[in-house]
């Protein structure tokens, strides 16, 4: 028996796929906001942090790269 809900565990695997994705997507410069590889991407207005795990464009250019389709990414 787990020591953890359903709902926590679906919480955790949510971050986990979170930080996941920006760490994937952090391995190739963005075309939005121009970071540069390693650097999470910005806000291209307000030059704050995103707080989503990185633009979609850089998220799709990260899957490309790896040869994985970016369906799901694409608005």
């Amino acid at each position: 028996m787990s020591r953890y809900t359903a709902g926590e565990l679906r919480r955790l695997d949510e971050l986990a796929n979170f930080l996941m994705t920006r760490e994937e997507a952090e391995t190739t410069d963005c075309p939005r906001c121009t970071a540069q590889p390693g650097q999470t991407c910005t806000n291209v207005i307000t030059g704050e942090p995103l707080r989503g795990p990185a633009h979609y464009q850089r998220i799709a250019k990260a899957e490309r790269q790896e040869g994985r389709d970016s369906e799901r990414w694409t608005p």
